[in-house]
């Protein structure tokens, strides 16, 4: 049986859901499953290759679509993933829908008049269409809006980063690794949270790192914030970080903080994980069940996201780091992301 997946890929640019389905894809293959792997954007005209797997054109799929079992779409404002879901429906080929947070209760209140419009119509086709939605958590579901017929499979921590990380490189470091979105991610929460710990980072000498692409523009309303605030010598930011720079930073960070308000399943926080930092979580990173043993998630709040910080400034020890590693790689490699997905297809008889 063949699966196609459809989303948002663009060359040399790597986002959450991008390398989610290349790295979930390899691992299926690995499996025995046949899979291609489509970019929604129609002006792509020769396909590219993201962590090393192909991504064919958007075209190919009308002469291809008879190979395939199902498709899985990523993107549900994206109008050429509702051209796909058309397709599907005239060709009567089964689709999931995999939301990535897209219909997070939280995620439509960000251009609520916009993502109403395209509910109501375009995005509300492609969903209403679907022969299952494909969450990465209990918790995703449980914060979205009601689909009674899914399925849960989670994500995965990057593979390039799953290697015994060395205690001994930790600073006293907290990252921060996301795009500069600042509704998103709630990064003006997390400035002033730090300012109310100031006092603490400074005779402690600990330091703060934020990485990402400025792609929404909010670089320098940031930059105001911290120079307002008077955290320049505490607070850096640093354009994206990636492959061996990424798995460097994380290695050497004792703490790594995601004040998302919605997120599927965010890979940076596994791959933090994976390489033994602490992390302090926003009940919107859908994580909570995992973060009990460590550090429960916190609301999106200025006072509690300060505690959980100063919380994992005190608690953070060699051994707890060693612990967090050893629980990632137990809970999100992508073996195991690969197995959960073809499981849970198979309950619903997608696959035989």
């Amino acid at each position: 049986m063949t699966i196609a997946f459809f989303c948002y890929f663009y060359p040399n640019r790597i986002s959450g859901p991008s390398n989610s389905i290349t790295n979930l894809a390899r691992f299926l293959i690995g499996k025995g499953m046949d899979v291609d792997i489509y970019t929604s954007e129609k002006r792509i005209k020769k396909s590219f290759y993201i962590n090393d797997m192909e991504i064919k054109v958007f075209n190919d799929f009308e002469s291809n679509y008879k190979d395939y079992s199902f498709v899985v779409l990523s993107g549900i404002f994206d109008l050429n993933i509702f051209h796909v879901a058309r397709t599907c429906v005239k060709k009567k080929i089964k689709y999931l829908v995999s939301p990535r947070s897209n219909i997070m209760l939280d995620a439509l209140k960000k251009s609520s008049f916009k993502k109403r419009v395209a509910l109501y119509s375009y995005s509300g086709y492609v969903l209403k269409k679907a022969f299952l939605i494909h969450f990465l958590s209990e918790e995703e579901k449980m914060n979205s809006i009601f689909f009674s017929n899914y399925i849960v499979a989670r994500n995965g921590a990057d593979l390039n980063l799953l290697h015994k990380a060395d205690v001994a490189k930790k600073e006293n470091l907290i990252t921060f690794i996301g795009r500069l979105d600042i509704h998103h991610k709630g990064l003006d929460f997390l400035i002033m949270a730090l300012f109310k710990i100031k006092a603490k980072l400074i005779s402690e000498k600990w330091r703060v790192i934020i990485c990402g692409p400025d792609s929404v523009g909010d670089k320098a309303e940031i930059e105001s914030l911290i120079s307002k605030l008077k955290l320049n010598g505490i607070v850096e930011i640093c354009p994206p970080a990636t492959g061996i720079n990424k798995s460097d930073l994380l290695e050497k960070s004792k703490l790594f903080i995601h004040t998302s308000r919605y997120e599927g399943q965010p890979q940076a926080v596994l791959e933090a994980m994976s390489l033994g930092a602490l992390p302090i979580t926003t009940l919107g990173c859908n994580l909570d069940s995992h973060m009990k043993g460590f550090i429960p998630s916190c609301p999106l709040d200025i006072d509690q996201i300060a505690v959980s910080i100063e919380r994992g400034i005190t608690t953070f020890d060699e051994n707890l780091s060693l612990k967090i590693q050893t629980y990632c790689l137990e809970n999100f490699t992508w073996d195991l992301a690969a197995d959960e997905f073809i499981l849970a297809c198979k309950e619903k008889g997608l696959l035989i």
